[in-house]
């Protein structure tokens, strides 16, 4: 009897536990400590000059600190005319350790291999131009093609893609996905200089749950930000702000977190 009695309670404080963990539906972080939703836009972003692909490494989607699904959250996802000449997305994630047609939608990887689409890998190899140096390129080449003295941003609607994975496995999956031709041919390298890319708004550190290998290695999300900051232009002038406000809150509640646990 006395067994009894003490599994029930421990039964009940078990349920009263598990009770007391409530999950937020829409960013799925513990409610109310660590939702992030005040952070977020109204209605997820259309991108309008520019799409964004995720190549994010399975160990990556496991990560409770992972900053990719905060970006999936303030990023519009949907498809746009699936299997038309009129297909388009904004943001599209994939999980694996390599690029393919095994694993990436149709209609996506029918558009990335295309050679008339314009196609960028943010993995700084030894071919890769910088982010400035490709929008100056890219802007001239269609204004001159278009005849517009006066152009100043791409009228070419681009794909990025990012390595979503630590440093050594993002170096891992780009050779992988080169040695089974998973990169579009005609496909460009570029790379980020964090400084001067983003000048005042430059936060060294900035995602420091994560320890990055050095002050200049930014977190997917930033890279992505910071991107989209400079193709997206007037059209999404406030993206980087939006997209990184869920990230700093993150961060401040993990440190807030921390320190609480230190003090106790």
């Amino acid at each position: 009897m006395k067994d009894d009695t003490i599994a029930t309670v421990k039964e009940s404080l078990g349920t009263s536990r598990k009770r007391k963990r409530s999950i937020c539906d829409r960013c799925k972080k513990p409610s109310p400590q660590a939702c992030i939703c005040s952070a977020l836009p109204e209605t997820p972003i259309t991108l309008q000059h520019s799409r964004v692909i995720v190549l994010q490494h399975p160990h990556e989607r496991k990560r409770k600190n992972s900053s990719i699904p905060l970006i999936s959250l303030c990023l519009d996802q949907s498809m746009k005319d699936d299997d038309t000449d009129d297909f388009d997305f904004s943001f599209y994630t994939v999980t694996g350790r390599y690029l393919g047609e095994d694993i990436v939608l149709s209609s996506v990887w029918k558009m990335i291999n295309d050679p008339n689409e314009p196609v960028y890998i943010c993995y700084p190899n030894e071919d890769a131009v910088s982010l400035k140096e490709l929008l100056s390129q890219e802007s001239v080449a269609s204004c001159r093609e278009l005849g517009d003295q006066n152009c100043k941003r791409i009228n070419i609607k681009p794909t990025f893609i990012f390595i979503d994975a630590t440093w050594s496995h993002a170096k891992e999956m780009y050779i992988k996905t080169k040695e089974k031709n998973g990169w579009p041919k005609h496909a460009i390298n570029i790379k980020l200089n964090p400084t001067s890319d983003n000048g005042k708004d430059f936060q060294a550190r900035r995602f420091d749950i994560r320890t990055p290998p050095s002050p200049d290695h930014l977190s997917t999300s930033e890279c992505i930000a910071t991107v989209l900051r400079e193709v997206e232009g007037e059209s999404n002038k406030d993206i980087f702000d939006l997209l990184m406000r869920p990230l700093d809150l993150m961060v401040s509640q993990w440190r807030s977190f921390k320190n609480k646990r230190q003090n106790d």
